[in-house]
């Protein structure tokens, strides 16, 4: 049953910080918040990839990561560290799900694919997604991991698509 939780009350529904960290509150659904920001992400992605071009997508997988720390640092800092990862914060996936559809093919199987791979790669945490998990902490590690989780699924989906 989905579940959609608040903010922390130090943190308004409507502050940049929130809307930014839980990607537009993507991240407020529970359970698989994750799978919830990344979804949310998916018609942006998409929508770059089929109009533009791939290195577009980049971009925006720079900006989201570059926002995501900003955002990811304001709302630790609002809740004083409470929680090192809080599973509203999503902003993460967008980022690292954007990077990986930067690999993908202009089809729907591509992009459905690199958004499967994401997730797995996001949800396993292979190394080096673990260990970028595991050496940095703050608003930088929250956002390195997932940034790793796409570049190998976007680097996995290219060679799916070229040599599979």
């Amino acid at each position: 049953m989905l579940k959609l939780h608040s903010p922390p009350e130090q943190l308004s529904i409507f502050s940049p910080v929130t809307l930014l960290a839980s990607f537009g509150g993507s991240g407020f659904i529970s359970p698989a918040s994750g799978t919830w920001g990344s979804l949310a992400a998916l018609p942006l992605a998409s929508y770059i990839l089929f109009n533009y071009s791939s290195l577009y997508l980049l971009y925006l997988s720079f900006a989201l990561f570059v926002a995501g720390v900003w955002a990811c640092r304001e709302w630790l800092i609002a809740v004083e560290g409470q929680d090192n990862d809080p599973s509203m914060i999503v902003i993460d996936e967008a980022a690292g799900l954007s990077l990986a559809l930067a690999f993908a093919e202009m089809s729907l199987f591509s992009v459905f694919l690199g958004f499967a791979l994401f997730r797995l790669f996001d949800i396993a945490k292979p190394w080096p997604v673990s260990w970028l998990e595991k050496r940095f902490t703050g608003a930088f590690g929250i956002m390195i991991d997932d940034m790793a989780a796409g570049l190998i699924a976007g680097i996995l989906l290219f060679f799916i698509q070229t040599y599979g």
